[in-house]
């Protein structure tokens, strides 16, 4: 329960989670699965979606979309705001070059 907890505070702060991808010429971009404001939870995987802003239907979501737990969902997936700081050290050190 407590993961479930984690999951929903952070998009209810602003937080997205999703995967890093490659370029094929260089550079990185994020592939954004799971996002949230007030009102809806959007989510990607094999199709899109989005159900009401709610606990119960975060853990429909990961449970019936996903397949997941919400453990695994988190060593799964990283968040846009670990991308962009991954992202911008990358970027800064080809800047020093």
């Amino acid at each position: 329960m407590r993961a479930y907890k984690l999951i929903y505070s952070m998009l209810l702060s602003g937080e997205s989670f999703g995967t890093i991808n490659q370029f094929r010429l260089g550079g990185t971009y994020f592939h954004d699965v799971l996002s949230a404001d007030k009102t809806y939870i959007r989510w990607t995987h094999y199709g899109s979606s989005a159900n009401k802003t709610s606990l119960e239907n975060l853990k429909w979501i990961l449970t019936n979309i996903f397949k997941t737990t919400p453990e695994q969902f988190l060593l799964d997936y990283t968040t846009y705001s670990e991308w962009k700081r991954i992202n911008n050290c990358y970027q800064d050190e080809r800047h020093a070059c």
